[in-house]
């Protein structure tokens, strides 16, 4: 008789293997996903489209982080009542970045080589946005390189 065993897996990033199978489990995380149709998008000529999901991705990790943070703090009663005056994860604005930084203690994001060129791409996107004003390949190139730097450090930081 089969054994029906269910296990759950918590799942961050990378590869899980499962002892005792050949199982292994390759797990993409969303922000990753929405990078490469980021490129993808700039890879068609759509580069105002590009730029907006390329910050949409930076914003669903910064959400994680700032989630992970909360939870690691005992602190999700406070999370809920922080994010709903809160309208999104945008690192680029000030309260958020305050709160990243008093949450993670992370004071040296904006000392790196990335965070002036991702500042100018939040305001492009805020542009196509807002304003429906269109980029070209260079704004996009831009703005893909800022964010792809800025989800590496974060990557690599939690």
């Amino acid at each position: 008789m089969a054994s029906d065993h269910r296990y759950s897996i918590d799942a961050e990033a990378g590869y899980y293997f499962i002892a005792g199978s050949d199982a292994a489990l390759p797990v993409t995380q969303y922000h990753e996903i929405l990078l490469n149709i980021s490129k993808n998008l700039f890879k068609q000529g759509q580069y105002s489209f590009a730029i907006v999901i390329c910050h949409t991705a930076c914003e669903i990790l910064v959400e994680r982080i700032i989630t992970k943070a909360f939870d690691d703090k005992k602190a999700m009663n406070l999370r809920k009542f922080i994010v709903s005056n809160s309208t999104s994860y945008n690192l680029g604005a000030k309260t958020i970045k305050s709160l990243y930084t008093a949450l993670t203690g992370d004071n040296e994001i904006q000392k790196q080589s990335f965070w002036k060129e991702f500042k100018s791409s939040v305001d492009r996107r805020n542009d196509i946005v807002h304003r429906g004003k269109m980029f070209q390949q260079g704004d996009a190139e831009k703005s893909l390189k800022a964010a792809s730097d800025l989800i590496t450090y974060l990557d690599r930081k939690f």
